[in-house]
């Protein structure tokens, strides 16, 4: 007691051998296949790999995957610009999340809404639609008027387990003096682009998470445009077992 101990612990070589684990219960049994991966035999899914797509492409099922969990967020919806007042934000894109287990192709199309753009004194562009497969999508938000108090919708998610609406367009206040462009709408990754400051004569501030609204102008008698909305993305998690 109180002593110290300098040197080398050796931990003992384990071997797991087949059927290390199996529940009382009935549940999940884990095994070991020739090679000592672990195999779930009672329908559960170890994890595998992780791929993410910031633009369209092509997803190649990976050899032994049995399962994917995908997230599919639209693009967001630019900012609004204008010349005579502050501008709303833009809508931030939908999110649809889906585990799918049956009906995986050998490969899936995937698509991520672009973003959407923004022009001087003009309303922002809607963001796109993205989508993995035909298993579930994601539609983008709308872009930001160039004048008014109505705010931009955020998109939806469809055909997933959990569907997300993206969130709205922040709208400039009511009043004289108002409070500046509208924020962008958040999606399910995180915050939209800020609105510009009253009287700044400035651009909206860019979409910031993955699928956010671009933030709205601040004019004032001079022609400024919103900021980017931010692309979508699709994520996809596989599974084994």
């Amino acid at each position: 007691s109180g002593g110290t101990f300098s040197g080398e612990i050796t931990a003992p070589s384990l071997k797991l051998s087949s059927n290390i684990i199996k529940a009382s219960d009935g549940g999940t049994a884990i095994t070991l296949d020739t090679s000592d991966n672990v195999i779930f035999t009672n329908g559960g899914k170890l994890f595998s790999g992780l791929q993410v797509f910031t633009a369209d492409a092509t997803w190649t099922k990976p050899s032994g995957v049995t399962a994917v969990q995908v997230f599919v967020t639209g693009g967001g919806g630019g900012g609004g610009g204008s010349t005579l007042t502050n501008a709303p934000g833009g809508g931030a894109g939908g999110t649809s999340i889906k585990f799918i287990t049956t009906g995986i192709g050998s490969t899936e199309s995937i698509t991520v809404g672009s973003a959407g753009t923004v022009t001087s004194n003009g309303a922002g562009g809607n963001g796109g639609t993205s989508s993995f497969g035909s298993h579930c999508t994601a539609t983008g938000g709308t872009g930001g008027p160039n004048m008014g108090f109505s705010g931009a919708s955020g998109g939806s998610g469809a055909s997933g387990d959990i569907n997300f609406d993206g969130g709205d367009g922040g709208v400039r206040a009511q009043g004289n003096p108002d409070t500046g462009g509208g924020h962008g709408g958040a999606s399910y990754w995180g915050g939209g682009g800020r609105g510009a400051s009253y009287n700044s004569q400035a651009n909206g501030e860019a979409g910031q998470a993955f699928g956010s609204g671009g933030g709205g102008s601040s004019a004032e008698a001079v022609s400024r445009s919103g900021g980017l909305g931010k692309s979508g993305i699709v994520v996809v998690y596989e599974y084994k077992g």
